[in-house]
């Protein structure tokens, strides 16, 4: 049975478990967008059509989702990769507020990081200068 667009994107977000304005907030769009997308009549694919980015925040949001699915309606909904997700993760996406914490959390280790690979490297290239340096009294004294 060929399926419409709005009938993929109603069960994707029977799949997340969440209301409308929930799954709509979780993608970054209004209401009413959603709606013009779940009532998309079919075989006018111009009218309604989703935004490339709003299939994007799908795609973020729940990676899961196969977006050639969602947009064709062939293969299966869920990504071969992730056909194993248990359905208990299918709810939390990137507008939970722990996963919001833990992201600033993981930025802020991200600076980190980066901060100190660049003193790293600059310790390292004082390092090989103080050597050569050595070396070279050591040959002329």
């Amino acid at each position: 049975m060929e399926t419409t667009f709005s009938q993929r994107l109603r069960e994707v977000i029977h799949y997340t478990r969440k209301k409308d304005l929930d799954f709509a907030r979780s993608i970054g769009i209004s209401k009413q967008n959603l709606y013009t997308y779940l009532t998309i009549p079919k075989g006018k694919t111009k009218l309604g059509s989703p935004h490339v980015e709003t299939l994007s925040r799908i795609c973020e949001a729940y990676p899961q989702i196969n977006i050639h699915w969602l947009i064709t309606g062939n293969g299966e909904m869920l990504s071969a990769s992730n056909n194993e997700i248990n359905d208990d993760a299918a709810p939390y996406n990137k507008d939970c507020k722990e996963c919001r914490a833990l992201r600033r959390t993981i930025k802020v280790y991200e600076n980190h990081i980066e901060l100190l690979t660049s003193n790293l490297n600059r310790c390292n290239k004082e390092l090989e200068q103080l050597t050569q340096d050595h070396k070279e009294k050591r040959k002329a004294g």
